[in-house]
């Protein structure tokens, strides 16, 4: 058996390994991708599956975060620097979206009800 801390049984041991497990709190903003994200420009916003991490948009363009159909209210949407990009909740029939505000890259999260999290890495180009 291996040895434990005074005070502590195995099993307390266990508990507190799965407690103090690291949580997420953002994404590695310094990866960057070997291919192009998809751009959403001023003119022609960019719809992003729920799988891809790495977002590219212009100042003043959309990415519009797909969720599943019907559950477009139901997304809380924020954004680490709302001076680098601007989010929009969803609305019936509108995705969850994201609007570059300044040039630069921030992480946006989304989370359902259920506690589902996304999360995005948004690179806003000039």
């Amino acid at each position: 058996m291996a040895a434990l801390a005074a005070g502590c049984t195995a099993q307390d041991s266990a508990e507190g390994a799965a407690s103090s497990a690291p949580q997420p709190t953002s994404l590695p903003s310094e990866f960057i991708p070997e291919t192009p994200a998809p751009t959403g420009k001023a003119d022609a916003p960019v719809v992003v599956p729920m799988d891809e991490l790495l977002v590219t948009v212009t100042i003043g363009g959309i990415a519009e975060f797909e969720v599943p159909a019907g559950e477009e209210t139901d997304w809380a949407i924020r954004s680490s620097d709302t001076a680098i990009v601007e989010v929009i909740p969803g609305s019936d029939g509108q995705f969850p979206s994201a609007k570059g505000v300044a040039e630069g890259t921030t992480d946006v999260f989304m989370v359902n009800p259920a506690g589902d999290q996304v999360g995005y890495i948004v690179t806003v180009v000039p």
